[in-house]
């Protein structure tokens, strides 16, 4: 008896999920690492760039070079490029377009199709697990973790699938992480 009391874990910190305060960015908002591909039309000679956001957030559009894209939605950031070759007398009338590269998250552990997932707005962990084919026999149910760059969130499945309030919403590089069952 001892020797299964000793093996046996106690209760595990949760972190509850709060949505992001007003004025915070949104799980819309480009992110350092995401591909863009700036269309300008309306002038002589189109502009169709592919662009990294790189490591201080930003991207190098010819005339007007860098321009902040990180933290800005794809139709935000469209305006500011508009603006700043408005303002910079380098075109007239044009139209900007930003098309966002595909953004994906990770699952792994014991699920049935562990990898890369797409992300799409409003994905949450119980609908990861669908898409990764659903959990293997071995799978604890009861502790699956989301690591993200400012944390890791443990969820609780079996209340997320009965208690859509508990089922989290997940983001572009989160890293899903289905553990082991003991028994």
């Amino acid at each position: 008896m001892l020797i299964l009391t000793g093996c046996a874990h106690g209760p595990r910190a949760t972190t509850t999920y709060t949505r992001p305060a007003e004025g915070q960015p949104s799980e819309a908002a480009i992110m350092h690492g995401d591909t863009l591909t700036v269309r300008i039309t309306g002038v002589n000679t189109e502009i169709n760039e592919n662009q990294v956001v790189n490591e201080f957030g930003t991207i190098t559009l010819p005339y007007i070079k860098e321009v902040k894209a990180e933290g800005f939605t794809p139709g935000v950031l469209a305006q500011t490029i508009e603006k700043a070759y408005l303002e910079g007398g380098y075109f007239t009338k044009l139209s900007v377009s930003i098309t966002p590269g595909q953004r994906d998250l990770y699952i792994r552990g014991e699920v049935r199709l562990p990898g890369r997932l797409p992300w799409s707005p409003g994905l949450t962990v119980v609908q990861a697990v669908s898409l990764a084919g659903g959990f293997t026999d071995y799978a604890n149910r009861q502790s699956v973790e989301v690591r993200r760059k400012d944390g890791m969130i443990v969820v609780n499945f079996k209340d997320a699938e009965l208690d859509p309030t508990k089922d989290i919403p997940v983001f572009p590089r989160d890293d899903i992480n289905v553990g082991r069952t003991l028994f």
